[in-house]
């Protein structure tokens, strides 16, 4: 270990035989580490294709929760025995190169520093970062040739000298908060896709039906169809289309019949890139197909008489990509593409649900500092103090730009309606052009889908889990609304963010709100599991003994470091090297 911050930064030390780390032997905090302290095991020697990294911050975060307390059953690791073949968690890090394989010593060499994509994918397979690939709860760790040589090419990002570590390494949960809104869905069915389509009697004259053969001779046509139509004439038709386009096709029985028990007539392994229902006569037969939809699949509706709820799996939305279109007008294809934007809309409403925390509070940072900044803000949290952090951090900054900020805690409400006559007050009852979803909760996401303006977006940012069902009225999507979600960021989203970073116009630093050594890593995930800090917790592997401590107490544990803060108590690259300097030395 280095005596000082400039041996530290220059690599004037030699690299030691054993290191700590935190790894994960089964589920449960108590599984991570031995009896509440990290493990001491041999620092791992790059093969001639391999390089080892020092590990210079990690950040914390409640997906490294998610996987402690599943432990085998995280469907990142389903399956592996942690027993005899733990894993370190870890994704969110900045690293510097300290040893470097033969063969790799014409792309790498000691003392270059990167940050890490962790959404992997080598040979089709996606072994993640601090998942299946050992991760950043160590001191250092090995990088192979499935981060080396990707899919995607190389999964390490340079980054300039004088980032700090902890903003490094911060650079990845606000690369997933920029992935929220750049997504981006195909403008039409899926090229040599599978798809349903489903026709009740009530489509006779419509444009939907000349649309459909339209789509059947299209370059967007599939290469596999299944077909339910009420009418038999034009069932015909339909068929000698498909024929005549060499896709292969499929009769299914009467759409009254198939809706009383879809999967068993299509099969429980069916699923489709595309279901299109046309006039179907309820909500509940939409529901009946919902759940057919492959990943990334479309389910689009054609209906002008439909009312009520759909119930729609908000986690396959989050983690799967899956969506719902739909038309109370005679139109089909054109819902593909009737709402396209992505980000926040200019100038508009948006509401943040679970504005509190560490991730919401990143969100409504990049919503104030937008040059595209919406005109109203609205962030709710159940948590007063986390509100009122948040106020302390944004409020200001929002009103010099002219947006109206209203930070809310519903629970302070009287009643239920009396919070939601406040949120239809801020509007004029126009509703939310952008709500953003935090809060893995289904009553918070029903609640907010009632309050989706037409032509918004419903954001469910929270990781909710894949079979996890929320009503919402089928008017959010008649209304060309939609409702999207994204998991994790892929290495083009990092690039983008390290660029806006490097740029100076996003701020990762001030998402920190504490920070400890190596043995603090456990009090760290505590926290992150509890909610304690409304920001980041970030821990320095290589400062061994620092405890936890929270940024608003270091005037009193640290001056020399606390001097070192910007405005508000915010972190700085300047109070981070105090801290080394100081740390470092001991």
């Amino acid at each position: 270990m280095a005596g000082s911050l400039a041996e530290h930064e220059v690599l004037d030390y030699p690299v030691p035989q054993h290191m700590l780390a935190w790894q994960l032997y089964g589920p449960g905090l108590e599984n991570l580490g031995e009896n509440g302290q990290p493990v001491s095991i041999p620092v791992p020697v790059p093969a001639q294709d391999e390089i080892l990294v020092r590990i210079d911050a990690v950040g914390l975060c409640f997906s490294d929760v998610k996987l402690i307390r599943a432990g085998s059953d995280h469907p990142r690791i389903l399956g592996r025995d942690l027993k005899a073949d733990p894993t370190i968690p870890g994704h969110e890090v900045s690293v510097t190169v300290v040893k470097v394989g033969g063969k790799r010593a014409s792309d790498f060499h000691a003392g270059q520093r990167y940050i890490v994509q962790a959404d992997v994918f080598y040979e089709g397979d996606n072994p993640a970062f601090g998942y299946a690939i050992p991760g950043g709860f160590a001191q250092y760790v090995l990088i192979d040739k499935r981060m080396l040589d990707g899919d995607e090419g190389c999964y390490l990002l340079p980054v300039e000298q004088d980032l700090g570590y902890a903003e490094a390494a911060l650079i990845e949960p606000w690369a997933c908060v920029e992935a929220a809104y750049v997504i981006t869905d195909r403008g039409g069915t899926k090229p040599q896709g599978k798809l349903l389509l489903v026709i009740w009697s009530g489509a006779d004259r419509r444009r939907a039906l000349s649309e459909i053969e339209e789509l059947l001779r299209g370059d967007a046509r599939p290469s596999s169809l299944y077909l339910s139509d009420e009418n038999p004439e034009r069932r015909q038709q339909l068929l000698e289309t498909v024929s005549a386009a060499g896709a292969e096709v499929r009769t299914l029985p009467h759409p009254t019949e198939l809706v009383t028990n879809a999967e068993a007539q299509l099969g429980q392994a069916t699923r489709f890139d595309d279901i299109v229902l046309i006039c179907p006569p309820s909500c509940e037969a939409v529901d009946t197909f919902l759940s057919l939809l492959d990943k990334d699949g479309i389910a689009n509706i054609v209906g002008d008489a439909l009312r009520g709820e759909i119930t729609v799996d908000v986690g396959a939305v989050h983690y799967q990509g899956v969506r719902v279109v739909g038309s109370d007008e005679d139109t089909l294809l054109e819902q593909y593409t009737a709402n396209v934007r992505a980000d926040l809309k200019a100038g508009g409403a948006a509401w943040f649900v679970g504005a509190g925390g560490p991730m919401g509070q990143m969100h409504v940072q990049r919503a104030v500092a937008s040059k595209n900044a919406p005109r109203i803000i609205a962030a709710t949290d159940v948590d007063d103090t986390r509100l009122r952090y948040l106020q302390s951090r944004f409020e200001q900054s929002a009103q010099e730009k002219g947006i109206s900020f209203h930070a809310l805690n519903p629970r302070n409400f009287d009643e239920q309606s009396a919070f939601e006559r406040k949120l239809l007050e801020l509007t004029a009852s126009e509703g939310f052009d952008d709500v953003v979803l935090m809060a893995p909760v289904v009553a918070a996401i029903e609640q907010a889908a009632r309050f989706v303006a037409s032509d918004g977006i419903l954001n469910v940012f929270a990781g909710v889990a894949i079979g996890t069902k929320a009503r919402v009225n089928v008017d959010l999507v008649f209304g060309s609304s939609k409702i999207v979600g994204s998991s994790g960021s892929r290495i083009r989203d990092l690039e983008r963010t390290l660029k806006f970073t490097e740029q100076g116009l996003i701020f990762p630093n001030e998402s920190v709100a504490a920070i400890g050594g190596m043995r603090a890593l456990r009090d760290g995930i505590e926290a992150v599991q509890n909610g304690v800090f409304s920001g980041k917790v970030v821990i320095y592997p290589h400062v061994v003994n620092l405890p936890l401590t929270p940024l608003d107490e270091l005037r009193e544990t640290m001056p020399s470091v606390a001097s070192r803060l910007a405005d508000r108590g915010l972190w700085t690259r300047e109070a981070e090297r105090a801290l080394l300097e100081r740390e470092l030395a001991k």
